[in-house]
């Protein structure tokens, strides 16, 4: 499956919270991979970002959007409060696609 990663980042956190969430989200992502699937994970994409002043918010929430609902297939969500996670299971729900919320719960891909 193509799985999109959910989770916190808090783009207003402190630099080191945000590289503890990162780290979060590849970990997922790498079992994930390991149990023959496809990941997005948007936090290593525009890890960064927040600081590049030419960039609004706006530019990597449409990002996540888009491949959020043209390449998933499922989302995976992260536990922990988030603002934009929580917006993107809810247009996850909205367009019928699945959220795993533990990582037992999502089969294993043929290809392992």
């Amino acid at each position: 499956m193509r799985i999109f990663i959910m989770g916190p980042y808090g783009d207003h956190n402190p630099l080191d919270v945000i590289a503890q969430n990162v780290a979060k989200a590849d970990a997922i992502g790498r079992e994930l991979v390991l149990r023959g699937h496809l990941v997005f994970i948007p936090h290593k994409m525009t890890w960064g970002w927040q600081l590049d002043k030419r960039l609004r918010r706006e530019h990597w929430i449409a990002l996540d959007n888009d491949f959020l609902l043209h390449w998933a297939e499922v989302g995976f969500r992260l536990p922990g409060d988030s603002p934009g996670a929580e917006r993107e299971e809810e247009l996850a729900h909205a367009h019928g696609m699945p959220v795993y919320y533990r990582i037992e719960d999502v089969p294993r891909s043929a290809r392992t």
